[in-house]
């Protein structure tokens, strides 16, 4: 009998295991927590000597100056509270790319406009699952945070003054600006200190949702301008705290530009509440409210549109301007004190206004149609009434319709100026 055949059945009995013990731990990694204490220490430096399959948690306090690089982690969090300056280099500093689940959290991210730094001073590339959470991004020479083909979130912070845009979605990404806590709005404010500068860009097929604690305020040009991309803004009373209760915002106010701008078959939509305060907001713009150019935008329950359009403009557009082929829906909410038409359509745009919308007080005619564009007044809900010169203009073959039997809210003849305006046979409600 050979003695050899025992020892070979127990090795191969003992390698086996170890494979499987292998297989078995092989998806769970580490979990690893370090500290940097800037300016002594470097992030970087502690990057580089973790393995990015990790569970990675990086601690960061002080002051760092760096081009701070996250790329290829599969899960880390970069926590302060701590300040990362951008580089006086044309450099940004933070940049996360062709990674997974990344939260940054308790940061404050600095800059200078004076400064000879013109790029972003946060990116977000090819990435996933990004997280920043009670983050600021202050004063950069460029932007505030460019989100390229990534999936990103900004919950509680503020972008503040940057030399060009707040921030730029690009390369089909998804961004949501969370806001749901009275307690941690998200704020984009007086970005374009060097010039002409949107709050948000989104670029095409890019996405980006808001809550209702988001106010983007103050920008020296549109609050959010979209070219072939999309754009949610909501809140209601199921949002709220409890029962019934009422959340205000988002907030798009006292823009350089226009509130929102929509071009390129963008899509543009703002829900409200059917009842209760203003529930979304586009205010106080100096260009106009809103904007829709070969787009479509909806505007549903509680949303208002009120004080837009500088009066020094010899035509100002007013409260919402849709052209080339647009397609607007104002429904139940308030297009009204805008200097200027509340809804000016042109250029083949189609206006639908419905259930209770409220149209009053404007300069410009409350809903002034024009270039073979039309509007239909859904029912008699509508409230239509005290706007200058008249709530109804009608001029180079625009046409309006109502339904028989309905007035589409327009108060009276004497406030009308549409020969192009018709009485459609009764339609089936929904």
């Amino acid at each position: 009998m050979n003695s050899q055949y025992p020892i070979r059945a127990t090795l191969s009995s003992l390698s086996l295991a170890l494979i499987l013990l292998a297989c078995a731990t092989a998806g769970y990694a580490n979990t690893v927590s370090v500290t940097v204490a800037c300016p002594a220490q470097s992030v970087n430096a502690q990057l580089a000597a973790l393995n990015p399959a990790d569970q990675n948690t990086v601690t960061i306090s002080g002051n760092c100056t760096e081009n701070v690089v996250v790329s290829g982690f599969a899960n880390l969090t970069l926590q302060g509270p701590a300040t990362l300056n951008q580089p006086s280099q044309n450099a940004t500093a933070l940049m996360i790319r062709k990674s997974d689940t990344v939260l940054v959290s308790n940061v404050t991210f600095q800059g200078s406009p004076s400064s000879n730094v013109t790029g972003p001073m946060v990116i977000a590339a090819n990435s996933t699952s990004v997280g920043f959470n009670n983050c600021y991004f202050m004063s950069s020479g460029g932007s505030g945070i460019e989100i390229d083909s990534s999936n990103v979130g900004l919950n509680a912070g503020m972008i503040f003054q940057s030399a060009t845009q707040g921030m730029i979605v690009t390369g089909a990404s998804s961004v949501s600006l969370n806001g749901w806590d009275p307690n941690s709005p998200v704020y984009i404010l007086d970005n374009g200190a060097k010039g002409q500068g949107d709050g948000i860009t989104v670029g095409q097929g890019g996405s980006i949702t808001m809550g209702p604690y988001v106010q983007v305020i103050g920008n020296s040009g549109n609050g959010l301008s979209l070219t072939a991309a999309s754009a949610t803004g909501c809140c209601g009373s199921a949002m709220g705290s409890g029962s019934g209760s009422m959340q205000p915002g988002p907030l798009f106010a006292a823009n350089k530009g226009w509130g929102i701008y929509a071009a390129a078959h963008s899509l543009l939509t703002l829900v409200g509440a059917t009842s209760g305060p203003p529930m979304v907001t586009v205010s106080n713009n100096t260009q106009g409210g809103i904007w829709a150019e070969d787009s479509e935008a909806g505007l549903y329950w509680g949303v208002t549109v009120g004080y837009n359009g500088d009066k020094t403009q010899q035509n100002p557009f007013g409260g919402v301007y849709v052209s080339h082929n647009s397609v607007l829906n104002a429904q139940g909410g308030s297009i009204s004190n805008n200097n200027g038409p509340g809804i000016l359509a042109s250029q083949g745009a189609a206006v639908t206004v419905c259930c209770s919308e409220t149209i009053t007080a404007n300069s410009g005619s409350g809903v002034y149609v024009q270039v073979n564009a039309s509007a239909d007044f859904w029912d008699s809900t509508n409230i239509i009434s005290g706007n200058t010169p008249a709530d109804l203009t009608c001029v180079a073959g625009g046409i309006a319709a109502v339904e028989q039997g309905q007035t589409g809210g327009i108060a009276g003849s004497t406030k009308k100026s549409c020969p192009n305006f018709y009485e459609l046979a009764p339609r089936k409600h929904k």
